[in-house]
């Protein structure tokens, strides 16, 4: 059975300082994790529920209704890409709810779609592939536009997940400048979006807390070993190279009674003693005597 030093020593006092340090790390992560979950649970939580159910007796009320307009001339200055994720202030929530599932009672094909060019590997060849087409549903007893990916083919009757978003630059000048709308017809603010696209950063959401979440189990474990057996801390740990962690602990002790500070280390004839992030570094002091003495690895 292992004879261990009378707790009080340096080493000792230093380990469990280092110890409380761990402990108070530990606390903060827990308080961020609980923090930034509380603030992005309604992001996460989409990527599990996904599509709600949709209440559109109060989407009538609350969308508003913009005029198609006349057509416009689009400028290299202006931006007419259509984001693949969606910005709260932007976009239609019920609540904490952003992304719905909902009836359509009508779907009209508008004729208007979006193509992703892509450049052939290895040549300089680049070819159109149609991604998304638009359509008009009766949603809520208001017109509004759908955009969906072209294998959908959307008709009457068809239930949809998505999300509303404004509608982009280059989707309001395709259908002012389509002909099938007058200058006064009146249309939702919204768009729904149903190619899976996502609201703001709500995979980094539940990336980074899985990943948060991971290393306090691990922290949690480790400080569980460190305060079930102070030998497992970073201080005593590094003890056991040298010999049985007591006796080494004990030959240290006796030194730095007679200890002499350089450069803030503490150095006696055998050791050199200094303050690290998470432990009290303890090595060999392999100057002692002025000469180098190479000390093996045990």
């Amino acid at each position: 059975m292992r004879k261990k030093v009378a707790p009080g020593g340096t080493i000792y006092k230093s380990m469990k300082k280092h110890r409380v340090k761990f402990l108070v790390i530990e606390i903060l992560l827990i308080v961020l994790l609980v923090g930034y979950f509380a603030a992005s649970y309604e992001y996460i939580s989409n990527i599990f529920v996904g599509g709600v159910a949709f209440d559109e007796a109060r989407f009538a009320k609350e969308a508003e209704t913009i005029a198609v307009g006349e057509p416009f001339e689009l400028h290299r200055s202006d931006n007419v890409s259509i984001n693949d994720y969606a910005l709260r202030p932007d976009s239609y929530w019920q609540d904490n709810r952003y992304e719905f599932a909902l009836d359509l009672k009508s779907a009209k094909e508008l004729g208007i779609s979006y193509s992703n060019r892509t450049t052939m590997t290895g040549s300089d060849e680049t070819y159109d592939e149609i991604s998304s087409c638009l359509y008009l549903a009766d949603i809520g007893g208001i017109k509004t536009l759908v955009l969906a990916y072209p294998h959908q083919d959307l008709s009457a009757t068809d239930t949809i997940d998505g999300i509303f978003t404004s509608i982009p630059l280059i989707v309001a000048h395709d259908v002012a400048a389509s002909g099938a709308f007058a200058p006064t017809d009146e249309i939702c603010q919204y768009m729904i979006d149903t190619r899976g696209i996502e609201m703001e950063s709500e995979r980094f959401d539940l990336v980074f807390c899985t990943v948060l979440f991971g290393i306090i189990i691990y922290l949690a474990a480790k400080l569980v070993l460190q305060f079930a057996d102070y030998h497992h801390t970073p201080t005593y740990r590094q003890l056991a190279k040298y010999g049985p962690i007591d006796e080494i602990e004990a030959q240290v002790e006796a030194e730095l009674a007679a200890v002499r500070k350089e450069k803030r280390q503490l150095v006696t004839e055998n050791w050199i003693v200094s303050e690290d992030t998470f432990k009290l570094k303890i090595v060999k002091n392999h100057m002692k005597h002025g000469k180098f003495v190479y000390t093996p690895k045990v």
